[in-house]
């Protein structure tokens, strides 16, 4: 038997709330308080973030040293490659997800 379970992902602008069992929200605009009512009606609620970039618009984008970022991405505005081997950049990946 396989249970379809319907998704909703959304990575830019406001939450529009849906109907899904899982929501895929970015991590950074996106309110805890938000994050808790999705759970608090049965929702499953993963939160998207970019563990091999820099997205120049984060709020954390100042705390990378020069020597983690790279060159851009391609097709992407204002993202940047980072070097994910750097500890500096997993230590920032990790204070994201705290």
């Amino acid at each position: 038997v396989v249970k379809l379970t319907p998704w909703y992902i959304q990575v830019q602008g406001n939450l529009v709330t849906q109907a899904p069992s899982i929501y895929v929200i970015d991590l950074f605009n996106t309110p805890t308080s938000t994050i808790e009512s999705l759970k608090a009606a049965g929702h499953q609620v993963i939160c998207n973030f970019s563990a091999g970039t820099l997205e120049n618009w984060r709020p954390d984008v100042s705390s990378f040293a020069a020597a983690d970022i790279g060159g851009n991405v391609p097709g992407a505005t204002g993202e940047r490659w980072l070097d994910t081997r750097s500890s500096g950049v997993r230590v920032r990946m990790l204070a994201r997800l705290d």
